[in-house]
């Protein structure tokens, strides 16, 4: 490093100080002809953090089928898809098509929602409830917003 002053090599610790506003890098022979300056180190970021919602007591989290990697080749080749056509249908690349059917690589909850709308195939089963359940929960499954689209839709028509 270089004095920024006389451009001679800086042995040593090199000198902060401020020349008329202009904070400059000196050796020790350039250090008068300005006010020392002391240098902070940089502010060290922060750790984010990150809010964890506590879950219902009764939330059951989705899991993935076992054999999820066979599903989506033997649905793909029934439908006659190549892997390509598949990508782009659910808007993912080729190579992450072909992750997920080598078993490389899970599906995210919404890959997985998309594989099943276009090969028509269920990749995704709810565990069962850890804790009992009552009768009635268990005769009709949870409405989905679908659902309600739905059930509204035929009001409309019907009424």
């Amino acid at each position: 490093m270089n004095c920024e002053v006389c451009g001679r090599p800086i042995v040593g610790r090199p000198i902060r100080i401020m020349v008329e506003r202009a904070i400059l890098t000196v050796c020790p022979h350039c250090a008068h002809m300005g006010t020392p300056v002391k240098v902070a180190p940089p502010p060290r970021p922060k750790p984010r953090r990150v809010a964890v919602k506590s879950l219902p007591k009764n939330f059951e989290v989705p899991e993935l089928v076992d054999n999820y990697p066979d599903l989506i080749r033997s649905a793909r080749e029934r439908w006659g898809f190549s892997r390509e056509e598949l990508a782009q249908k659910v808007g993912e690349k080729e190579s992450v098509i072909r992750r997920l059917e080598q078993g490389a690589m899970e599906p995210t909850l919404e890959l997985a929602r998309k594989l099943e709308r276009v090969l028509k195939i269920s990749l995704i089963i709810q565990p069962k409830s850890l804790e009992p359940s009552s009768a009635s929960s268990s005769v009709l499954p949870p409405l989905t917003l679908g659902d309600v689209v739905v059930i509204r839709e035929k009001r409309e028509r019907h009424g």
